[in-house]
């Protein structure tokens, strides 16, 4: 018989996961409107946990990704976790007479990075909007660039990751309903047939 009586409720790890890339979907929507020719905006798309492979024509895309969680400071009433995790940005560009895909896409996955770097590093977002007391700690720790990927038909697509360090409470208490629909009027999250797609609501 089991001894437990209540539901299991998503793990701190995996609410912070998805208030990443709440807060991202507002910001980049918002410095798309403040930066009207500022290219690496122009179009791009934002998923959790996305595992399929980015497409050349998809321009560009955004994976906010759960990648480990180191339990610490436990005893019987409490745990804190330090959890990493990745943000990937992919972008292809065409190379022709007049242009080298290759820069055209590292540049840009670099700037959005950058972008990224500055949105989850603000003050304003010390505690990732969660009013209860769960974050200790979040810190931006790394950007690193892969090598191209060079197409055959003179696309090149480029990638890049930011490591985030998250640290937390991992108590069991449920966060209320509050806490965890904050972001739920302005963010539409779609199932696709790539991974969950976040997109800003229009009014």
């Amino acid at each position: 018989m089991s001894k437990l009586t209540e539901a299991i409720l998503p793990q701190n790890f995996e609410l912070v996961r998805d208030r990443i890339a709440d807060i991202l979907t507002i910001e980049l929507a918002a410095q798309k409107v403040l930066q009207p020719t500022e290219r690496a905006l122009k179009k791009f798309e934002l998923f959790t946990e996305r595992s399929t492979p980015f497409d050349k024509s998809e321009d560009t895309i955004i994976s906010v990704m759960f990648t480990s969680d180191d339990f610490e400071n436990q005893d019987i009433q409490s745990v804190y976790g330090s959890v990493m995790y990745s943000i990937d940005c992919y972008s292809a560009a065409k190379s022709n007479e007049n242009k080298n895909g290759s820069s055209v896409s590292r540049i840009k996955v670099g700037r959005i990075l950058g972008i990224i770097r500055s949105i989850l590093s603000a003050p304003a977002y010390y505690k990732l909007d969660f009013t209860e007391n769960i974050i200790v700690h979040r810190s931006v720790k790394t950007i690193q660039m892969s090598d191209d990927d060079n197409n055959k038909d003179s696309f090149s697509v480029s990638m890049g990751r930011l490591s985030m360090l998250v640290k937390m409470a991992e108590d069991t208490e449920a966060l209320t309903p509050q806490e965890l629909n904050l972001y739920r009027t302005s963010v539409k999250i779609g199932d696709t047939d790539k991974g969950l797609l976040y997109e800003v609501i229009k009014p």
